[in-house]
């Protein structure tokens, strides 16, 4: 049963008022907890501005409460009961010569600190804090997060490695080296290791070599396509089974899962995404630490830093060069440069980014050499980085926060599938639709070919309307009157040959059986085929290479794909929103003047300010006057009109040159402008053939700025102004579309890219056994240029 509705009025709060709920003017929803009534009471008819209640706000007379609080600005505080428990009656002592220039600032800037409106006290008992006062407590909380990893990181970076391995096992799974020895083992027993993984791209996504080092042991971990030399095959997806486990043996723990452990990597989100039981529903006690994130929080650089380090051909000025000592590029080898000195080889990189599994076969020593290498170099950055990381954030919190966002978690189920799946189809057919609006609206164009109509249009009167002519071959049978003119072929006389020709398709004989039982539909059709027959015939004039759409204008052929193509239709579907044509089609205006493109200005609409043409170029086309002052109001010049021009005026050239002088030298077409057109266009100086003055379209970003698509989501206002009008409501379909569409334009890859894991049937709660349990680990930057903020 749906949950009853009642309106109830706030002076009589038990009598029912039934009726429809929009006949209250404001009213407040109460959703009880325990019932599925939901009791709306309606709004004081006297207090219609607010929401607040109507003894918010206290005179000065009512502040003589012990909770009240104002600070030497008269500012209303959090109310003393609060207070004593957040702070323990902390009173900073302030310097009165402070107090009294902030307040002289006050009233300097039309501020009256003295009269407030004070909100009521409130008593709240908070639960116990974990320390003396609020920033002991915060202290002490980030304290006991923190301790036991700062304490693993420590460790790890103070100690010396254990020697490389001479040899590096092929075993699939983890091998643990003792010396030269490989010992197969479940998982790393260590609280705290450095970790690399790499990634054959051209396989797939799933993990194919590791390494790790801790305080006593290095570690490998291959693959099972690697480990049993398997040949080159790519997998979409990413399988529980096919990743690195780092707490169990697959399925069985390998000691306390909750006991602090603690790796290292160099934008280890990457690697973390490859390990077993960070997909598990239940957290265990394991942390990640980026030396990537710490080194952009003790050295990171801004974007332009970071583009002139990129420029190695481009050296910054001399004065500008100090920084660039102290700061380098997230990559692992410039940040192992900086801290260390030295470069890290990459070289064997190029084998996972570019190879194929035959290559790691050929090359398995040298890539795990390699691997090795890099948690070397990671092991190095860290004994650097990590004391001026606390140096610089001594705070525990800060440590703290860096552990939580590195195990960013993103539970999913079938619905994830669905998603995808259902955002896909109506991607698509709002891409179809957008694009046949699109295609509809430039075969109508194509009509104004039709007696040259289209040089009396306000849009299309300046596209490219020339055309490709069919040239046929001769005739090599008897001569027959051909004679063509553009696309239309008239055939004055027909040869013998055409007179005694019998066609296999359509003889004397099928037409009088057809007759006798056809429906008037297909009469119609037999009769056309007669009509044209003669066509066939022409298929031997046609030449070997043919111009693709002779007859139709230059601009039209753009937007067509000629027959092979992928995904080919007949028609103009080649056309999008972001295209110049678009707006012309769609037959755009602003404040009532069409729309109008210039390469150098962007987009603008014509004004115009003459009945006659200028001067116009041999092979520049006329822009429809007569129509256009049809259309639209003509700017006339007003010399007694003055008023507007004064306004306009910039004040430095109204006081050196005077009203008279500044008259004197002053345009025609500027004064034209000024004195009529009061609308958001803007003057850029530009006119079209003597007759028009082009105005650019506003930005919204200001005047320096152009408009590259007059279709783009920030002019959605102006259609729904009336401000940015169509002939029709196409481009209102058209945009609302493209609005619709943007989301999963700009991060349908993205999203799509995502590496989901289906959990094993064995790990998913024993409610829902039977139902598709996985997760996303979000590849975070825990210092990234969002989540540093």
């Amino acid at each position: 049963m749906n949950s009853a509705k009642f309106c109830f009025l706030e002076k009589n709060f038990r009598k029912p008022l039934i009726g429809n709920l929009s006949e209250c003017r404001r009213c407040y929803c109460y959703t009880f907890p325990t019932s599925e009534v939901k009791i709306i009471r309606k709004k004081k008819a006297d207090i219609v501005d607010n929401l607040k209640n109507e003894e918010v706000y206290k005179s000065k007379s009512e502040t003589t409460s012990t909770e009240f609080r104002v600070n030497e600005v008269n500012i209303q505080m959090i109310s003393r009961n609060i207070y004593e428990q957040l702070f323990k009656n902390c009173s900073p002592v302030i310097d009165p010569k402070i107090i009294k220039s902030c307040q002289e600032n006050l009233l300097k800037h039309g501020i009256n600190y003295k009269e407030q409106d004070y909100l009521p006290d409130v008593k709240l008992k908070l639960p116990k804090l974990e320390g003396k006062d609020v920033v002991e407590h915060f202290y002490n909380i980030g304290e006991k997060q923190s301790s036991p990893y700062r304490s693993l990181l420590k460790n790890l970076a103070t100690s010396t490695l254990p020697p490389l391995p001479k040899i590096w096992s092929k075993r699939s799974g983890w091998c643990k080296y003792n010396g030269n020895t490989a010992v197969p083992v479940p998982c790393p027993p260590d609280d705290a290791m450095v970790f690399d993984v790499e990634v054959l791209m051209s396989s797939g996504n799933r993990p194919t070599l590791a390494c790790a080092v801790s305080c006593d042991s290095w570690y490998s971990w291959v693959s099972e396509p690697v480990a049993n030399g398997e040949p080159h095959q790519q997998y979409e997806n990413v399988n529980y089974e096919d990743l690195i486990p780092l707490e169990t043996d697959g399925m069985q723990p390998c000691g306390d899962l909750n006991r602090p452990r603690i790796i290292v990597g160099h934008n280890v989100s990457f690697d973390r995404a490859k390990i077993k039981e960070q997909y598990w529903l239940n957290k265990t006690g394991l942390r990640f630490m980026d030396t990537m994130s710490m080194h952009t929080c003790v050295s990171g650089v801004t974007s332009y830093q970071r583009t002139v380090l990129k420029a190695k051909n481009k050296e910054p000025h001399p004065s500008d060069d100090d920084w660039k000592e102290i700061s380098s590029l997230n990559n692992l080898s410039e940040v192992h440069q900086l801290y260390c000195g030295t470069l890290v080889d990459k070289q064997s990189r190029d084998v996972f980014t570019e190879g194929n599994m035959q290559d790691v076969h050929d090359n398995f020593q040298e890539l795990m050499l390699y691997c090795a290498r890099d948690v070397i170099a990671t092991h190095d950055v860290l004994r650097e980085l990590l004391p001026l990381f606390l140096e610089r954030f001594p705070h525990p919190v800060t440590l703290a926060g860096m552990l939580e966002l590195g195990s960013a978690y993103l539970p999913v189920n079938s619905n994830w599938l669905q998603y995808i799946d259902s955002a896909e189809t109506v991607f698509e057919d709002l891409k179809l639709e957008s694009r046949q609006l699109l295609s509809r609206k430039a075969d109508e164009a194509c009509q104004l070919m039709k007696n040259e109509a289209y040089k009396k249009d306000l849009w299309m009167w300046d596209q490219d309307w020339s055309t490709q002519t069919l040239k046929l071959k001769k005739s090599t049978t008897k001569k027959t009157n051909i004679t063509t003119n553009s696309s239309e072929i008239e055939l004055a006389s027909k040869t013998e040959k055409l007179k005694n020709k019998e066609f296999e398709m359509l003889n004397d004989e099928y037409i009088d059986s057809v007759d006798e039982i056809a429906e008037p539909e297909t009469k119609d059709l037999v009769n056309l085929s007669k009509k044209f027959e003669y066509l066939y015939e022409l298929e031997s004039l046609l030449p070997v290479k043919r111009p693709y759409l002779a007859g139709y204008p230059a601009w039209y052929r753009k937007l067509c794909s000629k027959p092979g193509s992928p995904g080919w239709s007949p028609g103009a579907h080649n056309i999008t929103t972001s295209m110049q044509i678009t707006p012309k089609l769609l037959r755009l205006s602003w404040e009532g003047y069409p729309l109008h493109y210039i390469k150098s200005e962007g987009w603008g609409f014509l004004v115009p300010f003459s009945r006659t043409h200028g001067e116009i170029e041999d092979e520049e086309t006329p822009l429809p006057l007569e129509e256009l002052l049809a259309a639209c109001p003509m700017v006339f010049c007003k010399e007694s009109d003055v008023g507007t021009d004064v306004y306009l005026l910039p004040k430095t050239v109204e006081e050196d040159f005077g009203r008279r002088a500044y008259y004197a030298r002053k345009k025609a077409d500027e004064q034209a402008a000024a004195n009529q057109y009061h609308g958001l266009g803007l003057w850029c100086g530009i006119q079209l053939q003597g007759c028009c003055h082009f105005l650019r379209l506003p930005h919204k970003d200001g005047p320096k700025y152009k408009v590259g698509n007059p279709l783009a989501r920030d002019f959605l206002e102006m259609f729904s102004q009336n401000v940015l009008t169509a002939q029709g409501n196409e481009a209102e379909k058209v945009l609302t579309f493209g609005r619709m569409m943007s989301y999963w334009r700009n991060n349908r890859e993205r999203i799509m890219g995502q590496q989901v894991v289906w959990l094993p049937r064995e790990l998913r709660p024993q409610s829902a056994a039977d139902h598709r349990y996985g997760a996303i680990l979000p590849q975070v930057v825990v210092a990234g240029t969002l989540t540093r903020r």
